[in-house]
């Protein structure tokens, strides 16, 4: 929220991956409230609860890779970039539901925190 108006969404779930992780969605309204800081300040915001309330260790968030601009704030926020694959993270019985990603296993780019540090 800014100014009283919706800037945009940031979500979590956890149901389908290991133990003590889990994966951030984020989406902005629209152009205009990109840029801004609210992302990199839910994103914050959002880990802090994870972590003091529900035991998170492990953040993970997964753009498709040819959106660089995400990836670039992402990275600005304190995630950083894995070889590992979305299998790496899920727990077996998601496995084959889940594995690909949501852009296909070469097209998703996989961005982990962790919050321990």
């Amino acid at each position: 929220m800014s100014n009283q108006e919706a800037v945009g969404f940031i979500s979590y779930s956890a149901f389908h991956l290991k133990s003590s992780l889990a994966e951030l969605d984020i989406w902005m309204k629209d152009e205009a409230s990109c840029g801004k800081g609210f992302g990199n300040d839910a994103l914050y915001a959002l880990s802090n609860y994870l972590k003091k309330e529900l035991n998170i260790r492990l953040l993970l968030i997964a753009p498709a890779k040819k959106n660089t601009r995400a990836v670039k704030s992402y990275e600005r926020a304190g995630f950083k970039r894995t070889d590992k694959k979305m299998n790496a993270f899920l727990a077996e019985e998601f496995q084959l539901m889940y594995g690909n990603g949501d852009y296909g296993v070469d097209e998703t780019m996989i961005l982990i925190n962790h919050l321990d540090k």
